[in-house]
């Protein structure tokens, strides 16, 4: 080293190397690194020339990255090495120029930075937006599927409701042709109901008391007694031929019918069985019934109105028939009630009390087939 080289500023060797590196990665304190202070800058410019050598200039990373065949004269030219070597004094317009580069690359990456942040905030916004717009439109698909489900069950709920009342129609108009059907049959079999026997049975009376006197003229008081109770049993085997015990009273089943198990358990059945078609009368009444009050209106007056069978009125009657297929017969009797409300409006006659106005006796015929009862 000569002499003056001791006034010149020390230049470490990774703040010399920075300039000519080929290295993209270089921060921006590496870069701002070989700017001298203006402390270290010369007053006036040094006449001589420093000779430096290189190892002095470049880092040992550096030394080691050259070609092997390299001239380190100072100031030569390398072989195979795209830069030279300027080992001057730093100049003042060199380093400004430098500082110049080194904001302008500086603010280069700054505005490559923002750009890509804002290109990447774009980027963000775009898919939220789109997600966004993804999710409405499975929301609106939602929402129409949701339309279209809760229309289907209201159509479909519609439609049933149609089905139900027209059912209700049909069981109705049903209900009244078989009541048409019963009271038309009950109407053709009234004449054959009426048994002969009934009438007869005062005639056998009668007999005995109208000879008692002449047979009491005759004979001995024993023989009287004997006379008398001679026709007696005679209606009593003519009974079990009768449909019912006596005209005008309550039906019922001859002991000697009961006999037959098969009877026995007939009557049984016969009995369900018309607690049952009473209940099902009072179910399907077109003038109403208990549990659906009929209201009309007859001028200013509402009038409700129900119609009732009366399980306590019911009598019934088994007999013997003449057909192997219907082995057995079954009258059943009932009393069939009308009752009536009125007010001032359809609520009022509802809620009012009810009081009977007409009262019907029914007879109905049954027959037992294939072990259960028909009409």
């Amino acid at each position: 080293m000569y002499e003056h080289a001791r006034a010149v500023p020390e230049v470490k060797a990774d703040r010399a190397v920075a300039p000519f590196a080929s290295d993209a990665t270089a921060s921006a304190d590496e870069y701002q690194s070989i700017v001298p202070f203006e402390s270290e800058l010369f007053q006036e410019p040094n006449p001589y020339q420093v000779d430096t050598s290189l190892e002095e200039l470049l880092s040992p990373k550096s030394l080691a990255a050259l070609p092997p065949d390299l001239v380190r004269e100072p100031g030569a030219a390398i072989e195979g090495w795209p830069y030279s070597i300027d080992t001057a004094p730093f100049d003042e317009e060199a380093v400004d120029d430098l500082a110049t580069r080194v904001a302008a690359a500086k603010e280069a990456r700054r505005i490559a930075r923002e750009r890509k942040a804002m290109q990447e905030r774009e980027r963000k916004a775009a898919e939220a937006k789109r997600l966004a717009e993804q999710k409405r439109k499975e929301e609106e698909a939602k929402r129409l599927a949701e339309e279209k489900r809760k229309e289907e069950e209201a159509a479909a709920q519609r439609i049933a409701e149609q089905q139900r009342k027209a059912e209700e129609l049909k069981k109705k108009a049903e209900a009244q042709r078989l009541e048409a059907l019963r009271r038309k049959e009950l109407a053709e079999a009234k004449p054959q109901a009426q048994p002969k026997p009934v009438e007869k049975a005062p005639e056998v009376v009668k007999k005995p008391v109208t000879k008692q006197p002449e047979v009491a003229q005759k004979p001995a008081p024993a023989e009287q007694k004997q006379v008398a109770m001679a026709p007696q049993p005679k209606p009593a085997t003519k009974k079990p031929s009768a449909a019912y015990a006596r005209p005008g009273g309550r039906l019922e089943t001859d002991p000697t019918v009961l006999a037959n198990p098969k009877a026995a358990k007939a009557l049984e059945q016969f009995k369900h069985f018309a607690l049952e078609w009473l209940a099902k009368n009072n179910r399907s009444y077109v003038k109403g019934t208990r549990e659906h009050v009929k209201v009309t209106q007859e001028g200013n007056l509402y009038v409700a109105q129900y119609m009732q069978s009366e399980p306590s009125s019911l009598e019934t009657l088994v007999k013997p028939s003449e057909y192997e297929h219907t082995p057995f017969i079954g009258v059943m009797r009932y009393e069939e009630k009308l009752f009536r409300s009125e007010g001032s409006t359809a609520e009022a006659a509802k809620s009012g009390t009810f009081q009977e106005v007409d009262s019907t006796r029914i007879t109905e015929i049954f027959r037992y087939a294939k072990n259960k009862w028909q009409y």
